[in-house]
């Protein structure tokens, strides 16, 4: 009897960690988008401080796509798989938390604008 079995497959042919790169690249677009958009539209209102959510969206959009991409091929690492003992871990939250905190400032930076200029 030989020591060695097939090895099982681990993931689905639907290509579900390319859609989920795909996802988060679209995230980091839509944010690039939004700092653009803010730099267009915020200077007759904010002037100088329209640099501020144009850097800090700018600075986001880049480090998800840096991390998304990090995180696409270490997913792909973990379901392709290893003979060796020392598997890939796989990609924590944290994408997901500074999106989440970047997306909650940007609101929480709109509500007093509003009630600034409505005030």
């Amino acid at each position: 009897m030989s020591g060695s079995s097939p090895r099982p497959a681990i993931f689905d042919p639907g290509l579900q960690p390319e859609r989920t790169a795909l996802a988060w690249r679209r995230t980091g677009l839509v944010l690039a988008a939004g700092a653009v958009a803010a730099l267009r539209l915020l200077p007759p209102i904010l002037g100088a401080w329209t640099v501020a959510p144009v850097v800090l969206g700018i600075g986001t959009a880049v480090a998800i796509f840096y991390v998304a991409h990090r995180r696409h091929l270490a997913v792909q690492a973990r379901l392709v798989g290893s003979d060796d003992d020392d598997p890939v871990p796989l990609p924590s939250g944290r994408l997901l938390a500074v999106v989440a905190a970047t997306t909650c400032c940007y609101g929480i930076a709109a509500a007093v604008a509003l009630w600034v200029l409505s005030g």
